[in-house]
């Protein structure tokens, strides 16, 4: 007998009054989560979805390193994925020590049987060899130590994946911390380390000498010029930014190219 009722979104068989658990409903139920589980993951059983800020800290005397992982924001997660098929996830600071010096550590999410009841099950341990991945085992990161010093390299080649929601909202690495794109179209701003990054036109003109001559950028606003003589004798280079409007002007000969690098806005 079929089940009376069904789920809002995907139609999943829920069992109403009167109705008895049958095998083959069972087997829709179980199928129809499967599928979804597949879609959305790609049948990935082991990914990332979610890494908070790494640091090293040293103490000087144990002289030894911890390793922790903290959640970005207020409600994020240190640590987010899924494991053997299953949901890991904490909000608390990871810690993993103790690290020592003149070593290189190889850092994995582990599976734990208590992961089946328990999301925050999972445990975060460092090797001094790497380890085979498995589907209860994944690498989280390297770390390598020199005296007082390390560094935390996270672009070990792990799996990630965000629901569309949080792709389009999460601005942390949503396609992990290496990006190889072939082409990047920025229509608005550009920063790198909290710098405006500005594009770039390019024009050439023939040295006026100081009458200087003057070149207009429609529809951008000129900030910066680079001028390139493509001859010896141009002399010196000055120039003046008034509105859209350049003006270079040379202390030498006249008739020379000036190739120009303009930065807009």
């Amino acid at each position: 007998m079929a089940y009376r009722y069904r789920t809002q979104f995907y139609g999943i068989p829920v069992m109403g009054e009167g109705d008895m658990l049958t095998e083959e409903q069972e087997w829709i139920q179980m199928n129809t989560i499967d599928s979804l589980l597949f879609a959305s993951n790609l049948g990935a059983r082991n990914l990332y979805i979610e890494e908070g800020s790494y640091a090293l800290s040293y103490d000087s005397e144990e002289c030894e390193f911890t390793l922790s992982i903290s959640p970005i924001s207020e409600n994020g997660f240190s640590l987010a994925g899924i494991i053997n098929g299953m949901a890991f996830f904490s909000r608390e600071t990871i810690t993993v020590h103790p690290l020592y010096s003149n070593t290189t550590y190889y850092v994995y999410v582990e599976y734990n049987q208590g992961l089946a009841t328990d999301a925050q099950g999972f445990s975060v341990k460092a090797y001094v060899s790497e380890q085979m991945d498995s589907k209860y085992k994944m690498k989280l990161c390297e770390v390598t130590i020199l005296d007082t010093t390390g560094t935390i390299n996270t672009n070990v080649g792990k799996v990630y994946s965000s629901n569309i929601i949080n792709h389009i909202s999460n601005h942390a690495n949503p396609h992990g911390t290496s990006l190889l794109q072939d082409s990047i179209s920025v229509l608005d701003s550009l920063s790198v380390r909290g710098e405006q990054v500005h594009g770039s036109i390019y024009r050439s003109i023939q040295s006026a000498g100081s009458d200087g001559v003057e070149v207009t950028v429609n529809g951008k606003t000129p900030l910066f010029v680079t001028v390139y003589p493509e001859e010896l004798g141009a002399g010196e280079i000055a120039w003046s930014i008034e509105n859209s409007a350049i003006t270079v002007y040379n202390s030498g000969a006249t008739g020379i190219t000036l190739n120009l690098k303009i930065d807009v806005a």
